[in-house]
């Protein structure tokens, strides 16, 4: 195949360039994850959220559903998205995350529930099976170093049995208008 042709009856590949994405790689290697150049958003409990682009305050979103926390331009290859999946915790009005979907490099896509990891394409996850130990969760890298995740699992005696924290880190350069964890959506 020559190029970036597409192999028959195959989408394209998509192929980022963006001195953006090529920078970050460079960062993550000079000053790690931790760097100011990332952006960062937690979220955990019956969703609390802190730290997102709209706001340094702590925000909190029950609503029950799935809700996209994440996107980026053109990094992560091309497609990044985090979307989280709520359900009502006990009986009350409040929600916790019982799952996470990541798509990220040109459309490879992950998938936690509980302590299950299961994944389509190519993706940087530690471990790639399943959660070993709760509180440290699974790690999900993107190709370019431009994008990071940590979910960790946390069991309950109340329905609905276990929820997920999530640290989403994403290199600032490249946040579209939705930023990580700033969608008007997230607030209520």
């Amino acid at each position: 195949r020559a190029g970036n042709a597409p192999v028959h009856g195959a989408p394209p590949v998509p192929v980022v360039n963006n001195a953006i994405c090529l920078q970050c790689a460079v960062v993550n290697g000079q000053r790690g994850w931790n760097s100011n150049e990332y952006e960062q958003c937690r979220v955990s409990g019956d969703p609390h959220i802190q730290k997102s682009w709209r706001s340094e305050k702590k925000f909190d979103h029950q609503g029950t559903g799935i809700y996209r926390y994440a996107t980026m331009g053109v990094c992560a290859g091309g497609s990044f998205e985090v979307q989280m999946f709520q359900c009502q915790y006990k009986s009350g009005r409040n929600s916790v995350v019982t799952g996470v979907v990541v798509r990220l490099n040109n459309g490879a896509r992950v998938f936690v529930n509980k302590r299950s990891i299961e994944m389509a394409g190519s993706s940087q996850v530690e471990p790639s099976d399943s959660i070993h130990r709760d509180s440290q969760g699974v790690n999900i890298y993107s190709d370019d170093k431009c994008a990071f995740l940590n979910v960790n699992v946390k069991t309950m005696s109340k329905n609905p049995g276990h929820m997920h924290n999530v640290k989403i880190k994403v290199y600032n350069e490249d946040l579209t208008a939705e930023g990580i964890c700033g969608s008007p959506e997230l607030r209520n």
